[in-house]
């Protein structure tokens, strides 16, 4: 039972009943909207240390760039006027990768790129990610910066002399290379291990594209490759945001 159906005792006299059945109901509904948090129209003028405030979708309200999603933020420092630390605190977790485990043959790694294959999700209930790997890749469903993180594991001819190729993170969605890592395979070496993370700042530019891994060279070329192993994985780092 709530304050506001709460009866004063029948000892009390009937003006005193009526006086505190109304007090109650003014306590009740207090207590209600201090709970509550109204969404905010606009930016505060000047949010103070401590401040925690709702904010709706960015795509229907004029907010800063900072606020990159709806939910309730918390501004936790000034450094310079008009410029403050806000902590989201609803941050949405996200998490994903694709991998493929069995020894698969790939073509020639030429100067023509070719993609990575995938074979199977790499976690049975991934957050905010798509496990795209009928693709051979993923998508990524929620703003923020993200560590991207891959490893692969190839088998090739030896040659008597070092070489490389380029291992690409490629966005397929709208055809760009978003990162190149050079791989070098030294003399007489039948193949080549490699891992690396790096983050990437999710905007509404790269939400929902299709993520691959790709294999090129710059003119030298390696026969006889199968994939060892190779996994491609997700996962959110942001919460805190300055502006």
């Amino acid at each position: 039972m709530s304050l506001g159906q709460e009866l004063p005792p029948e000892s009390v006299d009937e003006e005193l009943r009526e006086y505190l059945t109304r007090r109650f109901i003014d306590i009740d509904t207090l207590l209600g909207a201090a709970s509550k948090f109204p969404e905010r129209k606009q930016m505060p003028y000047k949010p103070q240390i401590g401040d925690i405030h709702y904010f709706g979708d960015p795509v229907d309200h004029d907010y800063d760039d900072i606020i990159i999603q709806k939910g309730w933020w918390g501004f936790t420092a000034t450094l310079v006027p008009g410029v403050g630390i806000w902590l989201n605190l609803s941050a949405q977790p996200a998490y994903g990768g694709v991998e493929s485990l069995d020894l698969v043959a790939l073509p020639d790694i030429t100067t023509t790129p070719q993609v990575v294959p995938a074979s199977q999700g790499s976690i049975v209930f991934p957050q905010g990610v798509v496990q795209d790997f009928a693709n051979d890749g993923i998508e990524v469903e929620v703003l923020g910066v993200f560590a991207i993180s891959w490893t692969l594991s190839i088998l090739c001819n030896e040659l008597n002399s070092s070489r490389s190729f380029v291992l690409q993170l490629y966005d397929a969605t709208d055809d760009t290379v978003l990162l190149n890592t050079v791989v070098t395979v030294g003399r007489n070496v039948g193949g080549a291990n490699t891992s690396s993370t790096f983050l990437l700042n999710m905007s509404v530019l790269r939400i929902n594209d299709l993520f691959q891994m790709r294999l090129v060279t710059n003119g030298d070329t390696f026969s006889s490759v199968s994939l060892n192993t190779y996994s491609l994985v997700v996962f959110r780092v942001d919460s805190v945001r300055i502006g």
